[in-house]
C-alpha cells in the first residue's frame, strides 16, 4: 500500500498557481488553481518542485502518512458538456484500474446556487481501498477530483471535504442505469 500511495503521489506532483500561467492555462482554469482551498480534509496542498517536470493544472493534497487520504484535483477546460454515459465511463477509469470489488454509488450532482449542469459523482471498493470520483463542469471548467481513501474512517470527512470545500456545496442524486450505461 505504501508504494501505491507513493507512485499515486509521484504521478499527481502539481505546479503552482505562476507556473500554471507558464504552460499557458486560460484564465479560468488559472482562477479556479488559485481559489484551491489551503488544507482539504485536513490534508496539505503538494504544489510539486521544477524537477517534477510536470506543470500542468493540478494539485493534489496529501500528508505524510501513507495511510492518509489521497486527493488530486485536475482542471481543463470544458469546451462543451459531455454525456452522462462519457462521464460515467471517464470516472470509473480509474477505479477500475485499481480492481473494483463493488460499486457503491453512483450519482450526479447539481452545485448549490449554480445553474444545473452535469456532474457526475462515483464511490468505489477497489483493491486499493475506496476510490472516489468527481467530474464537474463549473464556469466552463472541467473539474475532476478523485481521491484515494485507505481507511474507513475517511470516507465521510473527504467526501464532505470535497463537497464542501471545492465544490460550494451539492445536492446530490442517484444516476439511474439508463443513463450510466
Amino acid at each position: 500500500m505504501i508504494r501505491a500511495t507513493s507512485l499515486l503521489i509521484g504521478l499527481m506532483l502539481t505546479a503552482s498557481p505562476a507556473a500554471a500561467q507558464r504552460t499557458m492555462m486560460s484564465p479560468n482554469v488559472v482562477a479556479h488553481i488559485k481559489a484551491l482551498p489551503t488544507q482539504l480534509a485536513g490534508l496539505s496542498p503538494d504544489y510539486g518542485d521544477s524537477s517534477s517536470g510536470y506543470g500542468g493544472p493540478m494539485r493534489a493534497y496529501r500528508s505524510n502518512n501513507p495511510l492518509d487520504p489521497v486527493i488530486a484535483v485536475v482542471f481543463a477546460d470544458a469546451q462543451r458538456m459531455s454525456d452522462w454515459h462519457a462521464l460515467a465511463e471517464y470516472g470509473r477509469a480509474s477505479p477500475r484500474q485499481a480492481g473494483v470489488i463493488d460499486t457503491l454509488f453512483e450519482g450526479k450532482f447539481s452545485l448549490d446556487g449554480r445553474p444545473p449542469g452535469r456532474n457526475f459523482f462515483g464511490d468505489y471498493l477497489t483493491k486499493q481501498g475506496i476510490k472516489q470520483s468527481w467530474i464537474a463542469d463549473v464556469d466552463g471548467v472541467r473539474v475532476t477530483v478523485l481521491a484515494t481513501i485507505y481507511r474507513a474512517e475517511d470516507r465521510r470527512r473527504v467526501f464532505d471535504a470535497i463537497r464542501r470545500d471545492l465544490f460550494g456545496g451539492v445536492t446530490m442524486e442517484k444516476l439511474s442505469i439508463a443513463e450510466a450505461n
